[in-house]
């Protein structure tokens, strides 16, 4: 059988199976434990893999749960595999749906956080649910993260301050249960009407600390909020369980 030019096919299945997971050749790196390195990843996604060995695409095969010859031949996008095994869980995992298609038995569908004018002319702001706009979960997700469907919420973290952690313009999914702070995790949260995500530490005194994860301190310092400015201006939303990984809640 003529599969045809391998490289171009692990390009381009790479390419699709990073944007069904939002992630980047930096944030697969961290993903994986830097197991999946971002200069090799970069190599792939440039169409020079073809000198790449089976051995290191193996190792991106297992962590996307695909089979080798999948994504050195397959069309995975369109669903085209060469294999039948039952660990290929990939497009199960990631089936394209739209407003039109029924919810699977183990689907569930989230409502989305977002910023709207509170009153016309006066500027203020608030973050709200809006039920219109919604992100489909698999409830074992959920579940596996330990998060209660009703309880869940997503959003869109917009600017480049969590980039090392979190992709400007990507979802994320909040644990509206889990609003007291618990050190070093990330948090969404409505500051004067704006959704913010960061990574949360109490300080003496009810003062709390706010840390972007972009390396670049000076465009992004950490932010000291007293307990009186925290108490005023800011409303917690919930625990960030999920971006392109599952954290968990230790």
């Amino acid at each position: 059988m003529n599969y045809g030019f391998a490289g171009m096919s692990v390009q381009k299945n790479l390419q699709y199976l990073l944007a069904q997971r939002n992630l980047n050749a930096n944030s697969l790196s961290e993903a994986s434990d830097g197991v999946l390195a971002q200069p090799t990843t970069r190599r792939i996604l440039q169409g020079e893999s073809k000198d790449i060995r089976d051995k290191t695409l193996d190792k991106y095969a297992k962590f996307f749960n695909v089979e080798l010859k999948d994504l050195k031949f397959g069309d995975l996008e369109k669903g085209v595999q060469l294999t039948t095994s039952s660990e290929n869980k990939h497009l199960a995992d990631f089936n394209l749906w739209d407003g039109e298609t029924p919810l699977e038995s183990d689907d569930i569908e989230l409502p989305y956080f977002k910023e709207v004018l509170f009153s016309a002319g006066s500027g203020a702001t608030q973050v709200i649910e809006e039920t219109a706009k919604k992100l489909r979960f698999s409830k074992r997700t959920l579940k596996n993260a330990g998060v209660d469907p009703s309880n869940a919420a997503c959003g869109t973290n917009y600017g480049k301050s969590m980039e090392n952690t979190i992709l400007d313009g990507a979802s994320v999914g909040v644990d509206k249960s889990k609003t007291t702070i618990k050190d070093g995790k990330i948090f969404a949260f409505d500051h004067g009407g704006m959704f913010r995500v960061k990574r949360l530490y109490r300080l003496p005194f009810g003062a709390v600390r706010v840390v972007s994860d972009n390396t670049d301190k000076i465009e992004y310092p950490d932010e000291v909020m007293t307990a009186e400015k925290w108490e005023n201006e800011v409303r917690l939303l919930g625990w960030v369980f999920w971006w392109s990984t599952i954290d968990t809640w230790r």
